[in-house]
């Protein structure tokens, strides 16, 4: 279930404003999930979550910032 579900938030960043990305980029809940899925068994899930989190840090500096402090690089 949650591959559909990532699948479509990396559709939805791909599409987003610049204001929907930065909104995205400062909601450290939103990190706090992607790092519980980058720990997954599941190669797949990881590689989703991966993709959004590119697309999401790729455009802002302060979220790219906020995903190493909350460690979701470490295990890359």
């Amino acid at each position: 279930m949650m591959t559909p579900v990532m699948r479509c938030i990396g559709n939805i960043v791909c599409g987003a404003s610049d204001d929907q990305l930065e909104f995205l980029g400062q909601n450290r809940n939103l990190y706090h999930v992607f790092c519980t899925l980058l720990s997954s068994q599941h190669p797949h899930l990881r590689k989703e979550t991966l993709w959004v989190l590119s697309n999401i840090t790729g455009v802002y500096v302060s979220s790219s910032v906020v995903t190493l402090e909350r460690g979701c690089a470490k295990d890359c």
